[in-house]
């Protein structure tokens, strides 16, 4: 070899120690096409666990940890040759203590003062713990995935039975207002043939119930406006109610007054249970004329329901009289409205019974 080859030689060694010393970054120089070490710098020596004494002199396929060195060659050597940067190349190995380590490869050609070509300088990477986060990540999409596909799945499933349930009770509640309209019909049949007035007027009074009921129902079993949000109109549900009774005993023997105030369903229809046995109750023991009226004051409702009757025998006892059927109206209002009755005579004449109430926060006046 030349003194110059050999002056050539330290220049280049010098360069490699200036520019790479201190790099952080495990990086190797070799001889073009020998692949001969001729510089490896600290971090490289702690990568592949070597001092450098064992590094210089030898060459790349001497120091790989493994066999798997055949994509690194043809890398070197294409560097070699054409004197342009490579590609990036990932590799797997087994270190001693049989641990899997993946280290990536990037090598780009080193040129002399003279812009000679002199070798080719090699970047190791430990690429291990960031593959290894890189495949976490992608277990965890798709476990991700398939949580998001069985919720979807689940989801389906659950609207669908929803759907077959919706139409179950669709079917449900047509059977039953069909069923409640033939009892009423066979009602209304009975009491045109029956003789007996007190009969008929029992019969009546039974019908007038069953078309109660299934009016209340079908306003509950409809989905329509008047239940939107979970409360309901209590005029609509109390006219129907009214209208009922009018037909049975004339528009001019029931008065009422009622301010249209909105109640959550379960409390509505409680109401109208209640005003339908009053109603019943003051035509069976008071008088031919029945009054409602429903007032609201603050967070309280008041209803009354009286006749121009004889009254009540003083004291009254609901209870006592529970054949008057104002027990029903005593634990419908207790349970249900959460309210108290109070059962009075009017100095005009005539029996009332007045229900106090409260109304649930999300009551409210309908200003309609």
């Amino acid at each position: 070899m030349s003194e110059m080859t050999e002056d050539t030689m330290l220049a280049n060694l010098s360069f490699y120690r200036y520019s790479t010393e201190y790099s952080p970054l495990p990086m190797v120089a070799m001889e073009g096409m020998t692949h001969v070490v001729r510089y490896a710098n600290p971090a490289f020596c702690r990568l592949y666990a070597l001092d450098i004494e064992e590094l210089y002199g030898r060459t790349f396929t001497e120091i790989m940890p493994d066999t798997e060195v055949e994509h690194c060659l043809k890398m070197l050597d294409d560097v070699s040759l054409y004197h342009k940067a490579s590609k990036a190349i990932e590799h797997k190995h087994v270190s001693p203590k049989d641990e899997v380590l993946n280290w990536t490869y990037l090598a780009w050609p080193v040129f002399d003062m003279n812009n000679d070509f002199s070798g080719v300088m090699l970047l190791v990477t430990d690429t291990t713990e960031a593959i290894r986060s890189r495949m976490l990540a992608t277990e965890i999409n798709k476990a991700l995935l398939i949580t998001e596909v069985r919720q979807q799945i689940a989801t389906e499933a659950a609207e669908e039975r929803a759907k077959i349930l919706r139409h179950a009770m669709r079917e449900t509640d047509h059977r039953v207002k069909n069923h409640l309209q033939i009892l009423g019909a066979l009602l209304e049949m009975q009491a045109v043939e029956t003789s007996d007035p007190a009969l008929v007027s029992a019969l009546n009074q039974i019908r007038i119930h069953v078309r109660t009921l299934a009016s209340i129902h079908g306003m509950l079993s409809n989905d329509t406006a008047e239940s939107a949000g979970g409360t309901m109109r209590i005029m609509s549900v109390l006219e129907e109610v009214v209208s009922l009774w009018q037909q049975l005993i004339g528009v001019e023997n029931i008065r009422w007054d009622v301010v249209d105030i909105r109640l959550p369903v379960k409390p509505c229809i409680s109401l109208a249970t209640i005003v339908n046995e009053l109603i019943n109750n003051a035509i069976k023991h008071g008088g031919r004329t029945v009054t409602l009226n429903v007032t609201s004051s603050g967070d309280t409702a008041t209803l009354q329901v009286y006749d121009d009757g004889p009254g009540f025998n003083m004291p009254f006892d609901a209870v006592a009289n529970a054949h008057m059927g104002l027990d029903l109206v005593e634990t419908v209002c207790r349970t249900d409205l959460k309210g108290q009755t109070m059962y009075i005579n009017r100095p005009e004449g005539g029996a009332c019974v007045r229900l106090t109430f409260p109304m649930p926060s999300n009551s409210s006046e309908d200003e309609s």
